[in-house]
Formats: C-alpha cells, sequence, structure tokens
C-alpha cells in the first residue's frame, strides 16, 4: 500500500464527502421544486400510523449514525499505528454519511408520499447535520484523540 499524505488523505475524503453531499442536496432540490403531485389516498389511521414509523425510522437512522460512529472511534483510539487509525476512522465515517443520508432520503421520501412538510424540515435538519460533519484536521483530531507526535503528520 503507497504511503498517503496528510494533504492527500484530509482531500480524499473531503472529496467523499462533497460527492455524497451533492448527491443529497440534488435529489433534496429536485423534490422540493417538483413539488409533490403523489398524493396516496389512505384512512387517516393508516396515514398516522405511516407518518409515525416514518418518522422513528429517520431519527433512528439518525442517531444510529452517531452512536455507532462513537462506538468505533472509541475502538480506534485504542490502535497505536497512525496509518491504520485513519483507515479505520474513513471506514466509520463512511458509516456515519450512509446512516445520515439514510435518515434523508427517507425523510424526502416521506415527505414525497405523505406530503407533510414536518419531513422536509427533519430533512433539512439531518442535511444540517451532515454538514457540520465535513472531515477536517481539527475534526480528525479530537475524534482520534491524536497524541502531538500523531499530530505532526497533519502539519
Amino acid at each position: 500500500m503507497t504511503k498517503v499524505t496528510a494533504d492527500q488523505y484530509i482531500k480524499s475524503n473531503n472529496i467523499l464527502f462533497l460527492a455524497l453531499l451533492g448527491g443529497q442536496m440534488f435529489f433534496g432540490f429536485l423534490i422540493v421544486f417538483l413539488e409533490p403531485t403523489f398524493d396516496i389516498s389512505l384512512e387517516t389511521a393508516v396515514k398516522e400510523l405511516l407518518l409515525i414509523m416514518l418518522s422513528i425510522f429517520a431519527i433512528a437512522a439518525f442517531l444510529a449514525s452517531h452512536l455507532l460512529f462513537k462506538m468505533r472511534i472509541n475502538a480506534i483510539r485504542k490502535i497505536a499505528d497512525l496509518p491504520r487509525k485513519l483507515r479505520y476512522y474513513r471506514s466509520a465515517m463512511i458509516i456515519r454519511f450512509a446512516l445520515l443520508e439514510m435518515a434523508f432520503f427517507m425523510s424526502l421520501i416521506a415527505y414525497l408520499l405523505l406530503s407533510e412538510i414536518l419531513f422536509l424540515v427533519l430533512a433539512g435538519l439531518v442535511l444540517l447535520w451532515f454538514v457540520m460533519q465535513r472531515p477536517t484536521i481539527q475534526k480528525i483530531s479530537t475524534d482520534l484523540n491524536l497524541t502531538n507526535e500523531e499530530r505532526i503528520f497533519f502539519r
């Protein structure tokens, strides 16, 4: 395996992040500007049940992204080898992003199906949280609790 510099590592993480963000924003704008005309005729009880189930699913995906990331980070912090730490960090980050994307897309699909603005707001909040998770040197350093010697790699 070739040795990766700090700049290459950050750049590749940011490319991944921006690609995922771009896909979400494209789909989000598409949904918002097309305005859902697809209206399923359901009984009120069924519609309310669907509303609750989709809300729980989207929120569960959001919470799972946070919890799984924290669990993986705690395990990664115990690794002594920095290149290995960084590889595992990227995989933890990808899992986190995938679960956040799932919450985002689930919220938009629920908005399409039920025409409930609550789901559009939920999608916006998930997207905002996703943006706040952008990988930076400071964030990686803090998440992994890097030692001073390990931080030198990023200078």
